[in-house]
């Protein structure tokens, strides 16, 4: 499941001071990663500027600490400060303040608990803290500008886990809270447009493992996970894309991988219902989505039902 060229050509994509500067839309290379990478993290640190962190390396399959930054307007790709530890299939957030916060995932000697912290005035990463459970394939949101709800994945044994915790980035501190309903990995999590936590989709286990349809929402004043809406299949990796107005936008994922049952339907968030809007051309998994405009999103890449690369 290669996903380089897919998330590469998604921040050209997303990046507004390129499209006003192109006449003629059409795609262009802005430059070469040092290698390939999977399962790796990407986000902005500037309105040109986009950091590549971590993940598989292409070649021996090892996992990396190193670090890109991808410059879409002066069209290069430079060396940027490496992780505290190598990490992939982790989660990767923005701060309030636009420094990312890297918690958790898988490194070369199993599971690493630690979270740290890339500032963008010093471009350096500090390690903040440790989760109270190591994992990878975990979801994760923000709850105020200082906690994250972090939530499933699996631990070191590959096991799925219901667990949840919120880690506190200013402490360093994480706190166990309620367990989610059902095991999840590769789930999706995300804030919806009333501000409130929102985790769905994922699996219980490995290939053809139940997913769950319901979509749960995290009381933080109670402790409590309330189930508020479903969508109509359970599907893993699937993607979510939070729109320009607040709301949730989520397409694909599989219903099964033997054999492949693939989804294609879009839904949009009502909150706190789900409606269907849209059905893709193609059904996707491991896609990635961008928004275009006010009424348009574009879907890039991912697999189809023949396990095809799109």
């Amino acid at each position: 499941m290669n996903r380089v060229f897919l998330c590469f050509v998604w921040l050209i994509a997303t990046t507004t001071t390129v499209f006003a500067q192109v006449q003629t839309l059409r795609w262009q290379q802005v430059g070469t990663l040092q290698f390939g990478r999977t399962l790796f993290g990407a986000l902005p640190i500037s309105k040109s500027q986009i950091l590549v962190m971590g993940g598989y390396a292409s070649g021996n399959g090892s996992i990396t600490s190193s670090c890109e930054i991808i410059d879409v307007v002066q069209h290069s790709v430079t060396p940027a400060a490496s992780m505290n530890t190598d990490r992939a299939e982790s989660v990767f957030l923005l701060t309030q303040d636009s420094n990312i916060v890297a918690i958790s995932g898988v490194n070369n000697n199993g599971n690493t608990p630690f979270c740290e912290l890339y500032n963008r005035q010093t471009k350096n990463w500090t390690i903040l803290g440790s989760l109270k459970i190591s994992r990878r394939q975990h979801v994760a949101c923000f709850l105020n500008a200082e906690e994250i709800l972090v939530v499933g994945g699996r631990d070191v044994s590959i096991t799925t886990l219901s667990s949840a915790e919120i880690f506190n980035i200013r402490t360093g501190q994480s706190r166990f809270v309620a367990n989610f309903p059902v095991p999840i990995n590769y789930g999706v999590c995300g804030v919806s447009s009333q501000g409130k936590p929102l985790v769905f989709a994922g699996r219980s286990g490995g290939e053809n493992s139940s997913r769950n349809a319901n979509i749960y929402e995290f009381d933080v004043v109670n402790n409590q996970w309330l189930q508020v809406s479903n969508i109509e299949n359970g599907v893993q990796a699937a993607y979510l894309l939070k729109l320009f107005d607040g709301k949730i936008l989520f397409s694909g994922g599989s219903r099964a991988e033997a054999p492949f049952d693939f989804s294609n339907i879009v839904y949009v968030e009502g909150y706190p219902r789900f409606a269907r809007i849209a059905t893709m051309s193609s059904e996707r998994v491991w896609h990635t989505m961008a928004q275009w405009n006010g009424d348009t999103v574009l879907v890039l890449g991912g697999f189809n039902n023949n396990n095809t690369k799109l």
